[in-house]
C-alpha cells in the first residue's frame, strides 16, 4: 500500500520547524563543513524545476556530512535588489519593496515544502538595511583603499532598463542580459571599482581552488593576461606628438605597414591633417554611436579612415600611414595598434580593403632552411648543375606559393586562395596512423623569423626574437616589456532606485576650501561648525588615507569626527559612516532616462546640512545587484552581529565555503566579483582566507522536450502527437523532430515543482531531480519517469510496513547492503547522486534478509542511507522501527570490509583478444583451475581446437586471455 505523502510531508516539516532541527551552532569542537547554494533572486514566478536540482544536491551533501559527525552550515537567503525586481515593479505598478517581500515569503514556503535542511535563523535578505549596512561598509573600505573612483566615461547603456551596464552584463549580440534590448553607448558619471589591481592574484590563486578547469579557464580568458612590448610611434613631421602601441607579437614589427588608433583616442586630433579633417570627423561621429561589442565583432567588416599623418616605426625607422579604425577601442590597452597584415587576420582584411602593403616576416622553419642553403656556397657547390637548378626552382616555387597564400601566422596561413603549402603552427603536431590507429605523435615547436634587411634577427625563433626586440626597445628608450589585461575596471553604479544607496556626500570645493583648519580635536570649539582636521607635518596621530585621486582627511564637526573628506576630481566627497544609509521610500521610482537616478528627485535625501557652515548632496546612483551577492556567504556566519560582518572567532572557525553549488554561467560575473571583494577583505584583515569558495560544483540545467519543424520553428507540445515513435502536428499532419531545449512558457513545456510535490510528494521530486542524469550534466525533464521513482519509495515503505519482500539469499542481501553503503557514500561525496539512487533501488529490489537480527540492521542502515535523499519518508521509517529521536541525529552507517568481498566472481575468457565466454568461480581461484575450466567449456574449447597454445595471461578474479596460433 502506498504511503500518504501529504501526511508525511506535513508531519515532518512541522516537527523540524518546531524542534529547530537544523539549527547550527556558530562554534563547535566538531570539524566544520560549509555547504552553500548560490542564493536565488526571489522572482514572482516562484521556484522552477531548476532550483530544486541544486538545492537538493546541497541538502543531500549537508545531511550526509552531519551524519558523519561534522558541524554543517547550510544556510539560505535572497538576492533581492537589482533590475529584475525593479522592472517587475514598473510593469505591475507595485512598489519593489512590496513585491520583494511577497516573493520572499512565497519562496520560503516553497523551500520548506521540499524539506531542505536550511538553518532559517540565518536567512539573509540583501534589501534588509541591517544587511546592506555591511555592503555599504565594504564599499567604503574599497573607497578608502583607492579601489573605488568616480569617472565620466562612455558606458554600456540599456535604454529599456535606463541604466548603465558592466561589460559582463552585455551579451555577445550587444543586448542587455536582463531584457534583451540593444545596448547603446553613453557618457555618464559613474562609480568604478579597480578590480584590475587584483588581476594577477585573481589568476594565480585559481590554482589553489577545486573548481572545474573549464570555469577556471573562463576566468583566465576574461582577465586576459598577456605579456608583450609597449613602444612609441612618433609623428613623422612632428616628433613631439606620439602614440603608444602594445603588441604580444613584437617579433613581427618589421612587417608593420600601417598603424591604427581608436576614434576615441585622447590624442586623435593631433594626427588629423586639414585635408582629412572632414572625413575623420564624420567617421569618428559614426563610431561613437556604436557599442564596443559592435565595433569588435570578429565577423564584422573592418573599416577605417586615413588621418593624413605618418608615424615612424622605431625599429627600422620606416614611415607608415596612420589610420583611425573603430575596431580599436580607446579605453582598451593604449588605444592604438601596430598593424602587421601578413601575420594578423584582422589587419590583413583591413589592408586588403584599403590596398595597403602586406610584408611577410615570419616563415615556417623548412623555408628558412632552404633560404639558408640558397646563400651557402659550400652547399651549392656540392650539388650537380641539374640538382642545383632543381633546388633553386623549388625555393622559388615555395616563395611564390607562400606569397600567393599571402601570410603566415602562428595559427597557420591566411589568404583568399586555397592553401597549398599546409598549415604550420608554432607547435606543429605530426600524427602517424597505421590501420586507422594512431601509433606515433611528434611535435616541433620552432618557427623562424626572417627579414632581409635585419640580419641580426635572421634565424631566430619568434620567442627569441621577441626578447631581442624588447631589449632593443628598452636600450633605445622608446619601449619596454609590459603585462596587459583584457579585464576592465568594474562599473559599479546604476541610475536606478532599487539598490543599495552609496554612502557618500558631495561637497562644494570652494566651501570646503574655506572651512577652518585645526590640528587637534580640542580646537573644534563650536559644535555647530565643521572643521578640517589636518595632519601634523611630523606626527602620524591623524594618518592620511591614500586614494587613487587624492587623499582622505577627517571631517570634524563640533569636536566629533563625522567622516572622511576625499579630495578628487572637482568635488570633495565625504564618507558617511552613519550606516546603514537607508533607501528612501518613493512612490515615483521610475527611472528618468536622463542619466540621473530616481533618488535625485528626493530633496530631503539628496540635500544634507552637515553643519552651519557646510552642506552637501548625497550620491544618488545606487549599487548594482552584484554588491549584495559579493559577500553574503560571510553574513550567514553571524547574521545578527550589529558590530561586524561576523566575529573574528566565528570567521576563523568557518574559514571559507567548503562546497559551493551553482551554474557555470556565473563564472565571469558573481564568482569573479566575489573573489575580488574577498581578497580586499583579506587584505584589510577582515577574513582569514584568500579565497571565498574552495570547491565549486556546477550543476547542469533541467531542460525539456520541444518539437522543431523543418524550417527551425518550434511548436508547443500540446499541438503535437506521437504515432509509431514519430511526432506530428495534430492540425496539419506535418512531421516534426523532438529536441531538447530550454523550458519555455510559450512552448508549454515548463514544469512546476510544487505541482509534482503535491501529486507525488516532496521526496519523489527530490529523488527524481537527482536521478535523471549526472548532476553536472543537463538533462530533459521527463514526467513519465517520475512514477518509477515514486514506486521505488512505495516499495521501500512496504518493506518496513509488512516485510513481505524477502531475499532468496540472506548473505547475499547483507553483502549487498554493505556494498550499497560504501557506494552511496562515495557517490554523495562525488555528486554522483543518480548512481547512488540506482544502487539503493537494486538493494530494495533484492529484498530483506530473513534473520530478525539482520532485518533490524538492514532497516536501520537503509533508512539512514535513504535519509539525505528522501528525508520525510526516512524519518517515518525510522519511527516505524521504534526510534524515538530524529533520524537527522543518526550517525552514518559503517560498512564491513569483509562483507564487500564476493564469494563468487565472474571471469571473462578471451581467445586471441576476443571474448569467447565467461566462467563463474570461487573468489581467489588459481589460474590453473580457470584454465582447466576454460578448456572444458564447449563454448570456449571450440576456439582452441587444432591450435597451438602460445601463452596465457591471467588477471586474478577478472580475466583469462589465451593466445594461440595455427598448428
Amino acid at each position: 500500500m502506498p504511503f500518504n505523502h501529504k501526511e508525511l510531508d506535513a508531519k515532518w516539516q512541522k516537527f523540524w520547524e518546531e524542534n529547530k532541527t537544523f539549527a547550527t551552532p556558530s562554534l563547535s569542537d566538531k570539524p566544520k563543513k560549509y555547504i552553500l547554494d548560490m542564493f536565488p533572486y526571489p522572482s514572482g514566478a516562484g521556484l522552477h524545476v531548476g532550483h530544486p536540482k541544486g538545492y537538493t544536491a546541497t541538502d543531500i551533501v549537508s545531511r550526509y556530512y552531519h551524519a558523519k559527525g561534522f558541524n554543517v552550515l547550510h544556510p539560505i537567503g535572497f538576492d533581492a535588489f537589482g533590475l529584475p525586481a525593479e522592472n517587475f515593479a514598473i510593469k505591475t505598478g507595485t512598489h519593489p519593496a512590496v513585491t520583494t517581500a511577497k516573493n520572499i515569503d512565497t519562496f520560503i514556503k516553497q523551500l520548506k515544502a521540499l524539506g531542505f535542511s536550511y538553518d532559517w535563523e540565518r536567512m539573509v535578505d540583501t534589501t534588509d538595511p541591517e544587511y546592506y549596512k555591511w555592503t555599504q561598509w565594504i564599499f567604503l573600505e574599497l573607497f578608502k583603499k583607492g579601489l573605488a573612483y568616480e569617472q565620466n566615461l562612455p558606458i554600456n547603456y540599456c535604454p529599456s532598463c535606463k541604466t548603465g551596464l558592466a561589460n559582463e552584463e552585455v551579451l555577445s549580440d550587444n543586448t542587455c542580459e536582463r531584457c534583451g534590448t540593444l545596448v547603446e553607448r553613453r557618457a555618464l558619471r559613474q562609480w568604478v571599482l579597480k578590480i584590475t589591481d587584483y588581476a594577477e592574484r585573481l589568476i594565480d590563486d585559481l590554482d589553489e581552488l577545486d573548481w572545474a578547469e573549464s570555469v577556471k579557464e573562463m576566468q583566465r580568458n576574461w582577465i586576459g593576461k598577456s605579456v608583450g612590448c609597449e613602444f612609441e610611434l612618433k609623428k613623422s613631421d612632428d616628433e613631439t606628438k606620439k602614440i603608444a602601441v602594445y603588441t604580444t607579437r613584437v617579433d613581427t614589427v618589421f612587417g608593420m605597414t600601417y598603424a591604427v588608433m581608436a576614434p576615441d583616442h585622447p590624442h586623435v586630433e593631433d594626427f588629423i591633417t586639414d585635408a582629412e579633417q572632414a572625413n575623420c570627423e564624420k567617421y569618428i561621429a559614426e563610431a561613437k554611436s556604436k557599442s564596443d561589442q559592435d565595433r569588435t565583432q570578429d565577423d564584422k567588416e573592418k573599416t577605417g579612415v586615413f588621418t593624413g599623418s605618418y608615424v615612424i616605426n622605431p625599429f627600422n625607422h620606416e614611415e607608415v600611414p596612420l589610420y583611425i579604425g573603430d575596431y580599436v577601442l580607446g579605453h582598451y590597452g593604449t588605444g592604438a595598434v601596430m598593424a602587421v597584415p601578413a601575420h594578423d587576420e584582422r589587419d590583413f582584411e583591413f589592408a586588403k580593403k584599403y590596398d595597403l602593403p602586406i610584408v611577410p616576416v615570419v616563415f615556417p622553419q623548412e623555408m628558412i632552411e632552404d633560404f639558408r642553403k640558397q646563400m651557402d656556397e659550400e652547399f651549392q657547390n656540392s650539388l650537380s648543375d641539374d640538382d642545383l637548378n632543381t633546388f633553386l626552382q623549388k625555393c622559388e616555387e615555395d616563395r611564390k606559393n607562400f606569397e600567393k597564400n599571402l601570410a603566415y601566422t602562428p595559427d597557420g596561413f591566411i589568404g583568399e586562395l586555397p592553401i597549398t603549402i599546409g598549415t604550420i603552427a608554432e607547435t606543429t603536431t605530426t600524427e602517424i596512423f597505421e590501420n586507422g590507429v594512431e601509433i606515433l605523435e611528434t611535435q616541433s615547436e620552432k618557427v623562424e623569423i626572417f627579414q632581409e634587411h635585419n640580419r641580426e634577427f635572421f634565424g631566430l625563433s619568434s620567442e627569441e626574437a621577441r626578447e631581442k626586440f624588447i631589449e632593443l626597445a628598452e636600450k633605445g628608450g622608446f619601449g619596454h616589456k609590459k603585462i596587459n589585461y583584457k579585464l576592465r575596471d568594474w562599473l559599479f553604479s546604476r541610475q536606478r532606485y532599487w539598490g543599495e544607496p552609496i554612502p557618500l556626500i558631495h561637497l562644494d570645493s570652494e566651501v570646503v576650501g574655506n572651512l577652518p583648519r585645526i590640528y587637534s580635536l580640542e580646537e573644534a570649539t563650536d559644535p555647530n561648525l565643521a572643521y578640517v582636521l589636518k595632519s601634523e607635518p611630523k606626527g602620524d596621530e591623524n594618518p592620511l588615507y591614500l586614494c587613487s585621486k587624492g587623499k582622505l582627511r577627517e571631517l570634524v564637526i563640533g569636536g566629533k569626527i563625522f567622516g572622511k573628506i576625499y579630495n578628487g576630481l572637482s568635488t570633495k566627497i565625504v564618507i558617511d559612516e552613519n550606516l546603514p544609509l537607508k533607501l528612501p521610500e518613493m512612490d515615483d521610482f521610475l527611472p528618468a532616462g536622463d542619466g540621473n537616478s530616481p533618488l535625485a528627485k528626493v530633496d530631503d535625501f539628496v540635500n544634507i546640512r552637515l553643519a552651519d557652515n557646510l552642506s552637501g548632496k548625497r550620491e544618488t546612483n545606487t549599487m548594482p545587484q552584484w554588491g549584495g551577492s559579493c559577500w553574503y556567504y560571510l553574513r550567514y556566519l553571524d547574521p545578527k552581529n550589529p558590530n561586524a560582518i561576523a566575529s573574528r572567532e566565528i570567521l576563523d572557525y568557518w574559514q571559507n565555503v567548503d562546497e559551493y553549488v551553482g551554474g557555470a554561467e556565473h563564472a565571469v560575473l558573481h564568482l569573479l566579483y566575489a573573489r575580488f571583494w574577498h581578497k580586499v577583505l583579506y587584505d584589510i584583515g577582515v577574513v582569514p582566507t584568500k579565497e571565498p569558495f574552495q570547491k565549486l560544483v556546477n550543476q547542469g540545467m533541467v531542460l525539456a522536450y520541444a518539437y522543431e519543424r523543418k524550417d527551425g520553428g518550434l511548436i508547443a507540445i500540446d499541438l503535437v502527437e506521437e504515432r509509431d515513435g514519430k511526432f506530428f502536428i495534430i492540425q496539419t499532419g506535418e512531421e516534426v523532430n523532438r529536441i531538447v531545449a530550454k523550458m519555455s512558457k510559450s512552448l508549454k513545456n515548463t514544469a512546476n515543482p510544487l505541482d509534482i510535490s503535491e501529486e507525488y510528494g516532496a521526496d519523489t521530486l527530490r529523488l527524481y531531480e537527482m536521478a535523471i542524469g549526472d548532476f553536472r550534466d543537463s538533462a530533459p525533464w521527463n514526467p513519465d519517469a517520475i512514477i518509477g521513482v515514486r514506486r521505488f519509495l512505495d516499495k521501500a515503505y512496504a518493506l518496513y510496513e509488512n516485510g513481505k519482500n524477502v531475499a532468496k539469499d540472506e548473505m547475499k542481501a547483507m553483502k549487498l547492503l554493505h556494498k550499497t553503503i560504501k557506494k552511496v557514500e562515495e557517490d554523495i561525496r562525488d555528486y554522483k547522486f543518480n548512481t547512488a539512487i540506482s544502487s539503493m533501488m537494486i538493494l530494495v529490489n533484492e529484498g530483506l534478509p530473513t534473520d530478525s537480527e539482520f532485518v533490524t540492521e538492514w532497516k536501520e542502515k537503509f533508512a539512514i542511507m535513504l535519509h539525505p535523499f528522501a528525508p520525510h519518508l526516512a524519518e517515518e521509517l525510522w519511527q516505524m522501527i521504534g526510534k524515538a529521536t530524529s533520524i537527522f541525529e543518526a550517525a552514518w552507517p559503517e560498512y564491513d570490509e569483509f562483507m564487500l568481498v564476493d564469494d563468487e566472481v565472474t571471469i571473462a575468457v578471451q581467445v586471441n583478444g576476443k571474448l569467447r565466454g565467461t566462467l563463474t568461480c570461487f573468489n581467489g581461484v588459481a589460474q590453473e583451475e580457470v584454465s582447466a575450466l576454460a578448456h572444458a567449456d564447449p563454448n570456449i574449447a571450440k576456439w582452441l581446437e587444432g591450435k597451438i597454445l602460445v601463452k596465457e595471461i591471467f588477471i586474478p578474479n577478472k580475466m583469462l586471455s589465451i593466445v594461440v596460433k595455427d598448428a
